[in-house]
């Protein structure tokens, strides 16, 4: 019986780490996967140069730009030349209607962006940011990463399923006798000596008892 319980105890921790591990990996995908589903975007941040509000290796959301609301102080992120993509907040705002042009300076530079950026390269308009979170998708990405997700996965899924596959048949059967025992414990014991007699032993004993007390009566009118 104590091994029983010390396989249910066991059996009942890794239950535990595997769920937690499972809402874990959700939540990890909701936060990198699922934003598409709000038309978010998600940008892994490689440098220091938005510190401290976005640290490096932080992911950032961003949405799709409203240039017209866009004034100092809005964080965007937009293509540089060469291609490369930046996030960085608006200082200030040159020109209007074809000539505008939007001043970037990172928050952690100390001197502007060299080159303006026209509101056709504003490819983003920050949401929001999870700090750090970036360092785990570019591990992910990386063969090494892949290989310890899969691992990491199945792992998951064997514990879910480690209690199920070891429960002998005879422990779940002792299992089973244990919760009997218990059903039959709580029954509530008649002091000794007394026994409960069958209902048509009892029926037959009230009826008696009746029919005694219906003589009496009658023979007392009579003596009057």
């Amino acid at each position: 019986m104590f091994d029983i319980k010390a396989k249910n105890i066991v059996f009942s921790i890794i239950k535990w780490i595997s769920t937690v591990g499972v809402i874990l990996v959700v939540i990890f995908a909701m936060l990198v996967v699922g934003v598409k589903l709000l038309g978010w975007d998600v940008y892994v941040v490689l440098s220091g140069s938005m510190e401290p509000a976005i640290p490096t290796g932080s992911i950032i959301y961003t949405k799709d730009p409203n240039i017209e609301e866009l004034g100092p102080g809005d964080i965007i992120t937009f293509q540089m030349t060469g291609g490369k993509v930046a996030t960085h907040r608006i200082d200030s705002i040159e020109g209007s209607g074809a000539d505008l042009a939007y001043i970037t300076k990172g928050d952690a530079n100390d001197n502007v962006d060299a080159n303006p950026v026209a509101p056709g390269n504003v490819i983003g308009q920050f949401v929001g940011v999870v700090p750090y979170a970036g360092y785990i998708i570019n591990y992910v990405q990386s063969p090494m990463g892949i290989f310890v997700s899969i691992a990491v996965i199945a792992g998951l899924l064997i514990l879910m399923l480690l209690p199920d596959i070891f429960l002998s048949e005879d422990d779940k059967k002792k299992k089973s006798g244990e919760q009997t025992e218990v059903i039959e414990a709580e029954g509530e014991e008649l002091p000794k000596g007394e026994t409960v007699a069958p209902v048509e032993e009892a029926e037959a004993a009230a009826d008696a008892d009746n029919e005694g007390k219906d003589q009496s009566d009658g023979n007392g009118a009579l003596s009057e």
